[in-house]
């Protein structure tokens, strides 16, 4: 990327040994029809042959900057290093093994432009195997009420692969809300502004099983709960008592076979092995049977004070319509 002219949009990608898939997602990001745009990836210290793929295509396109951690420092730090260095003031974040459909940042930057209220944004989800093959889709509320509800209630409905939000000007990830640092990180910023969805499946998600949801099922399930206090907290004082208790690796035993039985639940589509493989998980896991099956289905009215601030905090406008596939092209 030319340093004259800042890009309007940085799409920041980390990368740890991600050959498998790094190839497609970087020529998916490379094809797309929005053009000025910066390609920041952070390279988390791979070992594998990413730093070499990573290199080739940096002296291919100009638009791709990297920048190469001296070790493996993980995910959130990754993250954080590129939102330091991005240049513009618009994130578009990208898994390395995942696939972006070639209009997806066009209609994505479209929709900030056009509804300067909304901070964050995502897209609906198309599931794919390693092969790339579809094995399901999700679809996920796209007005701002509807996300919120859910935010309160469930957990985050924006998958991070597929957002674009604003530069968020000193709020970073936090490394000790990992592996809900997504939810987290946008319980905050939609305490600045309004979150939609483009309904739209702008990005192919692979259902890896070596991906942080899949390796990190139950600690996510705490560290989201854990994160919807310190939003209580700030609903109810107006600040944070404490900081965020980490769930991080390693795990004890039992959490590991519950993420192993979330990831087998993922693979199958027989009902009644999906209901066996969810009384495992909620035997073995009584954290996340209170929270899945009572606390968050309840959180509203448990917390209707809190409830109703954090709704607030995006006064009602217009209805935000998605972008549609006869939208006009931005003049760049």
């Amino acid at each position: 990327m030319a340093t004259g002219r800042k890009p309007l949009l940085t799409v920041l990608m980390p990368v740890y040994n991600g050959e498998k898939f790094l190839e497609r997602a970087l020529r998916s990001i490379l094809s797309q029809t929005f053009r000025g745009f910066e390609f920041l990836i952070v390279d988390d210290g791979s070992t594998d042959g990413s730093p070499k793929i990573l290199g080739a295509y940096a002296r291919k396109d100009r638009r791709i900057r990297t920048l190469r951690n001296p070790r493996n420092l993980g995910l959130v730090p990754s993250l954080n290093r590129g939102l330091k260095a991005a240049r513009s003031p618009v994130i578009a974040r990208f898994d390395s093994d995942d696939f972006s459909r070639p209009e997806r940042l066009e209609r994505q930057f479209q929709y900030l432009r056009r509804h300067p209220d909304c901070v964050v944004l995502g897209s609906q989800v198309r599931w794919v195997n390693p092969e790339g093959a579809e094995v399901m889709k999700s679809r996920y509320p796209v007005e701002d009420g509807e996300i919120r509800k859910a935010f309160f209630h469930f957990g985050c409905v924006l998958q991070h692969t597929t957002t674009m939000y604003r530069n968020p000007q000193g709020l970073a990830y936090r490394e000790a809300a990992y592996p809900a640092e997504d939810y987290d990180f946008f319980l905050r910023m939609m305490e600045r502004g309004k979150a939609h969805v483009v309904d739209e499946f702008l990005v192919d998600m692979t259902l890896n099983p070596q991906g942080i949801s899949s390796r990190n099922r139950i600690q996510q399930v705490l560290a989201v709960r854990e994160a919807r206090q310190l939003l209580l907290q700030r609903m109810r004082h107006g600040r944070e008592l404490g900081p965020p208790r980490s769930f991080r690796p390693p795990a004890p035993l039992r959490w590991r076979i519950v993420n192993r039985l979330f990831l087998e639940k993922w693979r199958r589509s027989s009902k009644p092995v999906n209901y066996f493989l969810l009384s495992l998980i909620c035997l073995l896991s009584p954290a996340y049977f209170l929270h899945n099956y009572f606390s968050k289905r309840f959180a509203r009215y448990l917390h209707p004070r809190e409830y109703q601030r954090f709704m607030a905090l995006a006064p009602a406008s217009k209805p935000h319509h998605p972008v549609g596939k006869h939208s006009k092209t931005l003049a760049l």
